[in-house]
């Protein structure tokens, strides 16, 4: 997709591009019409861009848009502008979680379990709301400059709502296979649990900068989820405890009863790990147990093999565990969350129809491949005039016009002013021989005699053509009270036929004197 940076889309003028994506850009913005800075996603769209990737970017825009979360980044205006699919957020200037940890590697358990509290109450309560996300993955999460996390790209999210139209339909697979619960990828409809799932995964690959399950195909990668046990994170981070390793286990249960009932609960157990305290994770560990495919899924490889069912070992018994995580990571009711940028939209876009973007775009092809054309032979144009000039400016004497051509010397050169020191008197030249409208051969060796006069002395004369200096002779005697007359001669050599006109100019040290011209034709 072209940058449009610098270009203005409805009343949002994009300074920069932040962001780039599969399937949109980020710039950053700011309203024409006064306010703050803001993020405009642009969607990636063409003459074969279908129906259900706009849909789903209208949807993403519909649903951000009813959120009022701290920690989920809410759409304060989308619309359509030059054929350009658009959705206005707050702009967050942090960067995506994956880019954190591609800088720095794994965070510490405290810092994963600060970013697991934000998203966590952010899930509940769009999960409150009846949407189910189903894409957790790094690049879905946000980061300000107070280093918060927010909960962005509601474009594939499920609206868990009796007869309500969906753009997917039970038995279709989507969503990120890194990040895909066991059930997604069995085709069944998603559940909040589906969301406790992939939030286990990006804890496992905070703490870790490893995902539990990687496997070099789509098949493969999804045994691993339906059939594996995560590995145990203190494979890869010794800080990490076994409570803390149980806890994120237990989130990614193959079974959906067996994982947290909310990822509330999730990251209050998380902390009760942190300050080792009984945990749920301890008193109920997970069971995994081979789940099959759904059968359009299944491996049809016969030769296959089929990894051994784990044979995980009695948990401990455990006291009844003391619940109540730390005062600050309490999450407040849903209903009580406000406004968290006093920004509403302002309604003027032009009104969403998927179907005529993909017309107006098809019309806009034709019309950006005839301007891109004629861009082509602009520039070819002028590739070929610098050329030319190129040429000239190697011998500009080849390149004159002809005899019959040529103005007379009065017409082309006027004699620039002069200044002496004696007053009404200034340096005078003239020219012995030859006489004007003499004739000479191309190539031949003309003699040009002069004589200069000044009332005080003579430095020196200049022969020049076309306000360029060929040749200069000076007077060896120009000092004050020294020669009042200077006579010498010029060699011109003449290599191409015409009239030839030579200006002479006379020096009283440094100030100018009277211009005399020769005009002589060469043949």
């Amino acid at each position: 997709m072209e940058d449009l940076s610098g270009s203005q889309l409805s009343k949002y003028h994009l300074i920069d591009r932040v962001g780039r994506g599969g399937m949109s850009d980020v710039y950053r913005a700011r309203d024409v019409t006064g306010g703050p800075e803001v993020a405009v996603k642009v969607m990636h769209v063409n003459a074969d861009t279908n129906d259900v990737f706009l849909k789903r970017f209208e949807q993403e825009a519909r649903i951000a848009s009813g959120m009022r979360h701290p920690h989920i980044l809410q759409t304060l205006d989308f619309g359509l502008d030059r054929h350009y699919p658009y959705m206005v957020t707050r702009l967050v200037t942090g960067g995506t979680l994956a880019s954190i940890l591609k800088r720095y590697g794994p965070v510490s358990p405290e810092q994963a379990g600060r970013w697991l509290a934000q998203v966590a109450s952010a899930l509940d309560y769009a999960h409150a709301q009846n949407v189910i996300h189903r894409d957790l993955k790094p690049t879905n999460i946000l980061l300000d400059e107070k280093n918060d996390a927010f909960l962005t790209d509601f474009g594939i999210a499920k609206l868990d709502v009796p007869n309500s139209e969906g753009l997917t339909t039970t038995g279709n697979v989507i969503g990120t296979p890194t990040y895909m619960a066991p059930e997604q990828w069995r085709g069944e409809d998603p559940t909040p649990l589906t969301d406790v799932y992939g939030l286990g995964i990006l804890m496992y690959l905070m703490m870790t900068a490893k995902p539990p399950f990687e496997a070099d195909t789509p098949h493969s990668l999804m045994y691993k989820h339906l059939n594996d046990p995560p590995p145990p994170m203190r494979r890869h981070a010794q800080a990490i405890t076994e409570a803390l390793d149980m806890v994120i286990m237990k989130a990614l249960a193959k079974s959906p009863a067996d994982r947290y009932k909310s990822a509330g609960e999730f990251s209050q157990d998380f902390q009760r790990a942190m300050q080792n305290q009984p945990t749920l994770a301890q008193q109920n560990p997970p069971r995994f147990v081979k789940a099959e495919p759904q059968a359009a899924l299944r491996d049809t490889n016969p030769g296959r093999v089929q990894l051994p069912a784990p044979n995980p070992s009695t948990p401990p018994l455990m006291p009844p565990p003391v619940y109540g995580p730390p005062q600050i990571y309490q999450q407040p009711a849903p209903q009580t969350y406000n406004q968290p940028y006093n920004y509403r939209p302002s309604g003027n876009s032009e009104p969403y129809y998927p179907q005529a973007v993909v017309q107006k775009i098809q019309s806009d092809k034709k019309k950006r491949g005839g301007q891109i054309r004629s861009c082509l032979w602009v520039f070819m144009l002028m590739g070929v005039i610098a050329g030319v000039a190129y040429v000239v400016s190697l011998d500009p004497d080849r390149w004159l016009p002809s005899e019959e051509n040529t103005k007379s010397s009065q017409q082309i050169i006027t004699p620039l002013p002069s200044l002496t020191p004696v007053p009404g008197e200034k340096a005078q030249v003239t020219i012995l021989s030859p006489s004007n409208g003499s004739i000479f051969t191309v190539g031949s060796q003309v003699v040009i005699s002069v004589t200069a006069t000044d009332p005080i002395s003579i430095k020196s004369v200049e022969m020049r053509r076309f306000g360029f200096e060929l040749d200069s002779k000076t007077n060896d005697n120009p000092a004050p009270g020294g020669e009042r007359t200077f006579t010498t001669e010029f060699i011109y050599i003449p290599k191409q036929p015409g009239r030839h006109i030579l200006e002479f100019i006379p020096y009283q040290g440094n100030i100018q004197g009277n211009s005399t011209f020769l005009e002589i034709v060469v043949r």
